[in-house]
């Protein structure tokens, strides 16, 4: 799991990123923390592979928090955003880029705890992953980060933001272990997550990193109903 922790003081990053550890280390949570000392930088440093959680300031030289994550949310609606700062000024326009909380600083460990705990449901999200045998090895996945699933003979290969995975465990059974919406099971030898679906075609659908996934033919009204509805309640 990534996390991003912007603040141009270098005292208050230091604080936020020992406690996120902390609270990660507490909860057996695996994860990679970045830090950034202006929303231009965060911005510009926003991986493939998208972050969970972003501990955001609002008052920065240059671009404020509150304009780097309006930003941020044009190509990330789904990550935790938390903002740290010395006022409640912005409070509530902080829903309107869908902010989980709002810390005051000093930020203690126990409000920042507090603060992930009660979103909890959006964070077991970020950090669920399903386990698959490739080679002879296992290899664990996150959810969030599977694109789309094809089943290949008797293969199943599972394309990732971080590349292809093979693995020879049935499609049948890796469905069963995933969460529809997002993954929507778009025809008889493919497994789609709707989050990484571009647009629906006639006959496909087109995805974020330019493939496509066919649709059933049987099931084409069926699918486009299910797939539109998830956008509908996505986005309102």
């Amino acid at each position: 799991m990534r996390i991003a922790i912007c603040d141009d003081s270098i005292i208050e990053r230091s604080s936020l990123y020992e406690m996120m550890a902390k609270y990660c280390t507490s909860r057996s949570i695996d994860t990679a923390i970045e830090l950034f000392s202006s929303g231009e930088d965060f911005l510009a440093g926003e991986p493939e592979n998208k972050y969970s959680i972003v501990l955001m300031d609002i008052y920065l030289k240059g671009m404020s928090g509150m304009e780097a994550i309006k930003e941020f949310r044009k190509k990330d609606k789904d990550a935790i955003v938390i903002f740290c700062t010395t006022t409640s000024d912005f409070a509530i326009e902080g829903y309107s880029v869908h902010a989980s909380n709002y810390l005051v600083k000093p930020v203690t460990y126990k409000a920042l705890s507090d603060a992930l705990d009660s979103c909890q449901n959006l964070l077991d999200d970020n950090i669920k992953s399903i386990e698959v045998l490739t080679g002879r090895l296992p290899m664990q996945i996150y959810l969030r980060s599977i694109i789309y699933i094809e089943v290949m003979n008797s293969l199943c290969r599972i394309h990732t933001i971080d590349g292809e995975v093979d693995t020879y465990r049935p499609l049948q059974e890796i469905e069963a272990e995933l969460p529809n919406p997002p993954f929507l099971r778009s025809h008889r030898s493919y497994l789609v997550n709707m989050n990484y679906a571009e647009e629906i075609l006639d006959r496909d659908f087109l995805m974020k990193d330019g493939s496509t996934v066919p649709i059933s033919k049987k099931e084409k009204t069926r699918i486009k109903q299910e797939y539109l509805h998830y956008i509908w309640n996505k986005t309102t």
